[in-house]
């Protein structure tokens, strides 16, 4: 268990740097990882099968379905924009709420304006969202961060740890904050679903 923790989040930092960069290389991803230019190009094969990049000689590039996807806006990007409208959906959100629930909520910026609306609510709110430790929020709120690989891209708590602590949650609401929209509904990720953002 430990052992494929360990890979899986190996496989989110690689996928990461590539998403940034466009390209990686053994070299730099062995350096950059601490581990051997083997280990990276056993997870460059791994992650070349599930089809997340394209193996390339001494490296990868993106993948189809890496290229096709949008890229991923790191999370002081998304936190000030269409700020008017997450205030307005966090607020509506926040009128559901009753006292004494127990909720979980994910990583993202909209996520954070519905912690700052619960305002007079006696609520026990738990996430991986790292970023609610800098949010203004109601005394009334009892606030859990998960642990787990810290993961800047979204400023969350990822991983083999943070998804074991998810297991024994078990919340009266959950507060999700999706990527994106899709004509088919929510937007997956680009990532493998073991190496991916922890979200229930």
């Amino acid at each position: 268990m430990q052992r494929n923790s360990i890979a899986h989040n190996r496989h989110t930092r690689i996928l990461d740097l590539l998403n940034a960069k466009g390209a990686v290389h053994v070299q730099e991803l062995s350096e950059s990882l601490s581990v051997s230019p083997v280990t990276i190009r056993r997870d460059l094969d791994f992650l070349n099968d599930k089809g997340y990049l394209q193996r390339t000689h001494g490296g990868a590039t993106m993948g189809a379905s890496l290229v096709e996807a949008p890229r991923e806006e790191r999370f002081v990007e998304k936190d000030v924009v269409n700020v008017v409208e997450k205030k307005r959906i966090a607020e509506k959100a926040a009128e559901l709420i009753k006292d004494d629930e127990i909720l979980f909520m994910n990583s993202g910026s909209t996520v954070l304006f519905f912690l700052t609306a619960l305002r007079k609510k006696r609520v026990r709110v738990i996430t991986n969202n790292a970023a609610a430790l800098r949010c203004d929020h109601d005394p009334l709120v009892e606030l859990i961060i998960l642990g787990g690989l810290y993961r800047e891209q979204s400023q969350s708590f990822v991983g083999e740890f943070a998804l074991n602590a998810i297991h024994d949650i078990y919340s009266t609401a959950t507060i999700l904050g999706p990527t994106a929209l899709t004509s088919s509904g929510v937007s997956r990720r680009v990532y493998p679903r073991s190496a991916a953002s922890t979200s229930p």
